[in-house]
């Protein structure tokens, strides 16, 4: 199921999908259509395909997780990403790149019998 808009232009064409991935795209074939628009951080032309931000603070869920943070601190319960779910997401993140250079699966944890006070190197599960 799609579930989508689009809009066709004399000069451009806008088709906005209603989900987090790809929420609009956009065409024109020249850069000077949407000259006077935020298309997104980092485009270096706005020619072509584009992916514009529609509420980039949103999309990219900063506020929420700030929001939830503030009134963890505030109402003194446990944030709902912590230290923690931190530390897994870089875990998983070392893993793939590790992955990708030595063409081996990795298995979680990688650091298994470290402890945080010793630093001791333990043992990798690979």
């Amino acid at each position: 199921m799609e579930d989508r808009l689009e809009i066709l232009l004399s000069n451009a064409r806008i088709r906005c999908n209603l989900t987090h991935s790809n929420l609009c795209q956009t065409y024109a074939p020249e850069g000077s259509v949407f000259a006077e628009e935020y298309i997104g951080e980092k485009v270096e032309t706005k020619a072509g395909w584009s992916y514009p931000s529609v509420d980039e603070d949103w999309l990219l869920g900063y506020r929420q997780e700030v929001q939830d943070f503030v009134e963890a601190v505030a109402h003194g319960y446990e944030p709902l990403a912590d230290g923690q779910l931190g530390r897994d997401v870089v875990e998983v993140l070392y893993a793939a790149y590790v992955s990708a250079e030595e063409g081996r699966r990795m298995e979680l944890p990688v650091n298994a019998g470290r402890t945080p006070d010793t630093g001791g190197a333990g043992d990798v599960a690979v």
